[in-house]
């Protein structure tokens, strides 16, 4: 229990206990990662009363998972299977995740039940969808809620067109292939902003029509659109700065979503958020791309400085990784500092940590794996850190 104790030490010397906890990975595919956010959950849940959890995935797939776990709609292959974006719904850490989630919900009230919210953007990984389904969704929402719309579904529909040329394989690469600057996408923004103007605008009525919580997934479901066409609009840019915008565009959506969970679980709990840790962290965020190299504010950073949600994010790194041929760490290094321990300790917050130590050096950025720095402490409040990741 060395590690659930830690995490109450760490969160009673927080000055503000915060709404949103994030628990960030330095890479993806690892296993190990998704144990240890299953297991911090369950002592969240069973000990400090946190009643959700946020995963960096399809924000709108995401409410198959959640009907799943809270009223035991569809089954748990389908729901990992479809719920899930960025294949994460094949990891075994979510299959465990979302069948813990459906036995703790079962026969407990709304009340008490941990609710499960994906806060990614609708795209993939190197691939950014057509926008009809979500443009289509909130228009027929908001048709059967007696909003007039000037415009008939019909007009969306002529203006995506084909789906395929939205998501061409290459246009993640090469501005050239996108269609996200064509006369149709241009036509298609000022549609989705009169949608989410026409949402705000008829807000009591259609909450009392259908359900705050239905209103509410709508008005996510519109977030998704927006930024949508604002990605393919990014990805259609030849500048330089191409990359940095995608991926700054995609940030601002994570952050918008979740400070809306924050709000809908305002009288519920806290929520766990777990996602990598360039989305989390509170310092602006940098990868290597190839030959490029992009900047941007990631979540963590949008939600901090906007100060409306109390935050603090568990930053995650480890010592050995044997599928990518990583080694133990050298001593001098943060990383290096954290293997000297016993092996059983998890948690450094980092007031804890001695000043001095080095960046490590024997992770390459093709290996897709992010060590914490050193220098850049300021923006997380602990580290979580795995000596041992296998090769599966």
């Amino acid at each position: 229990m060395t590690f659930e104790a830690d995490v109450d030490a760490f969160l009673s010397g927080l000055r503000t206990p915060p709404r949103l906890l994030g628990i960030g990975e330095p890479t993806h595919g690892p296993q190990e990662f998704g144990y240890l956010r299953n297991r911090l959950l369950r002592h969240l849940v069973v000990e400090r009363g946190f009643r959700s959890v946020a995963l960096e995935s399809d924000a709108v797939a995401g409410f198959d998972v959640d009907r799943y776990v809270t009223a035991g709609e569809g089954t748990l292959d389908d729901v990992l299977d479809a719920g899930f974006s960025h294949g994460f719904g094949a990891y075994p850490s979510s299959r465990e995740l979302i069948a813990w989630l459906r036995d703790w919900n079962s026969g407990r009230g709304p009340g008490e039940q941990v609710r499960f919210y994906g806060f990614d953007a609708t795209t993939e990984m190197m691939a950014s969808p057509s926008p009809r389904d979500t443009l289509l969704a909130v228009h027929r929402y908001l048709s059967n809620g007696g909003a007039a719309l000037p415009y008939s579904e019909e007009v969306i529909t002529d203006l995506v067109g084909d789906d395929a040329a939205w998501s061409h394989p290459d246009a993640m690469l090469d501005a050239t292939v996108s269609i996200g600057r064509s006369a149709p996408a241009r036509a298609l923004r000022l549609i989705a902003d009169e949608l989410v103007i026409a949402l705000a605008r008829h807000a009591p009525a259609l909450r009392a029509s259908t359900s705050p919580q239905q209103f509410w997934q709508m008005c996510t479901v519109a977030r998704a659109a927006v930024s949508l066409l604002r990605a393919h609009f990014a990805m259609a840019d030849p500048g330089p700065d191409r990359m940095s915008t995608m991926l700054g565009v995609r940030d601002a959506l994570m952050a918008e979503n979740l400070e809306a969970i924050a709000e809908a679980e305002m009288h519920r709990g806290p929520t766990l958020v777990f996602a990598h840790n360039e989305h989390l962290q509170r310092h602006q965020s940098t990868v290597s791309m190839g030959p490029t190299q992009a900047s941007w504010w990631c979540a963590g950073a949008l939600v901090a400085s906007a100060a409306r949600v109390p935050y603090a994010i568990i930053a995650s790194d480890f010592g050995t990784h044997e599928a990518a041929n990583i080694g133990a760490p050298h001593a001098a290094t943060l990383q290096g500092w954290m293997w000297s321990w016993e092996s059983d300790r998890i948690l450094f917050p980092v007031g804890e940590i001695p000043d001095g130590l080095l960046a490590r050096q024997d992770v390459a950025p093709q290996t897709g794996c992010y060590p914490v720095d050193p220098g850049q402490l300021t923006g997380v409040d602990a580290i979580a850190f795995i000596r041992r990741l296998s090769a599966s």
